[in-house]
């Protein structure tokens, strides 16, 4: 078997966001709505040190709406999580239903994470965009071939078909100040061309962290926001209860998960149809997602941050 040298990760989102204080608009139009927001990260990383003069650009269709080639920033490493104080507790609860398990919760204190888990390339890293970029056009489309090529790891290409397009956003129908004692059953839309659901739920303060989700299988849910989820695997994640299949429009969080918490944050993922692909020692990744995250108890969280890991999360461990 050839030993990976070089990842290649194309990371697609459409996230929408409802901050406490703003109702959820249900039965609204669709614009009038909270606005969703487009965007496209493309990230290498390699086995291979980045030399004096090195260079790694994207050849990207014109239906993305920016320049044709993009200039990808280089570094000599990963990006690395933020040194801190030691974690909180972590109280885990799985899987939908109106009762909480018999072997639940769980808990642990989460040990730091590794610097860079051993499935990653870690001596180099270039990424797009830069900071303080301006965002996606909102009429942006994804279809089409993207090319990557550096002079130091090597290049691979990638074609997305129509139905691998930005998914449309997440449409959570259910809404209001639910009581935390009781369960709290989640509805939403379909959405067109996603192949799964996953639920999160998250509160906690500074001595303990308070978390649910909807997969029957925690562990193996693990970071399945950033990395691809392969047909053979999308079969074996339903059968198992990883994820929610796509005909699926409510889930229901046992009653008292978050029992006497000051703040709930609910963040909901669509899966698309991502991409794995090996050519050579390139490894390509394509993760397309659609996420939502809404107050469930709007009383302000206290040193929680649950909404939008640092890029250097989504190359943790994925529980496999």
């Amino acid at each position: 078997m050839i030993a990976l040298k070089t990842l290649f990760i194309i990371t697609v989102s459409t996230s929408r966001f409802v901050f406490p204080g703003v109702p959820a608009a249900v039965n609204l139009p669709q614009t009038a709505k909270q606005p969703a927001v487009k965007s496209l990260t493309a990230e290498v990383a390699s086995n291979v040190a980045a030399p004096m003069g090195a260079t790694a650009s994207l050849t990207v269709p014109d239906g993305l709406k920016t320049a044709s080639e993009l200039r990808l920033q280089i570094t000599d490493s990963l990006p690395k999580p933020p040194a801190g104080a030691q974690a909180p507790a972590l109280v885990e609860y799985w899987g939908c239903g109106r009762g909480i398990g018999a072997d639940q919760p769980r808990i642990t204190r989460p040990a730091p994470p590794p610097a860079s888990p051993k499935e990653i390339p870690d001596k180099s890293y270039a990424y797009w965009p830069p900071p303080n970029s301006e965002p996606l056009d909102a009429a942006a489309e994804l279809p089409g071939t993207y090319a990557f090529k550096t002079n130091y790891c090597g290049g691979s290409r990638v074609t997305l078909s129509k139905d691998q397009d930005f998914l449309d956003p997440v449409d959570i129908t259910s809404s209001g100040e639910f009581d935390l004692e009781k369960p709290i059953t989640i509805r939403w839309k379909p959405v067109p061309n996603a192949v799964g659901y996953l639920l999160r739920a998250y509160s906690g303060d500074t001595t303990r962290t308070v978390t649910w989700t909807s997969s029957v299988k925690p562990e193996l849910a693990a970071s399945i926001e950033y990395r691809p989820v392969t047909k053979s695997d999308l079969e074996d994640y339903i059968k198992q209860g990883v994820l929610l299949p796509s005909y699926v429009v409510s889930c229901t969080i046992p009653a008292g998960v978050f029992k006497g918490c000051e703040g709930v944050i609910l963040v909901m993922t669509a899966v698309g149809k991502d991409v794995r692909q090996q050519d050579e020692n390139v490894e390509t990744w394509v993760v397309i997602r659609s996420t939502a995250s809404v107050p469930l108890h709007s009383a302000p969280l206290r040193g929680l941050k649950p909404s939008d890991p640092k890029s250097a999360d989504r190359f943790g461990d994925d529980g496999e």
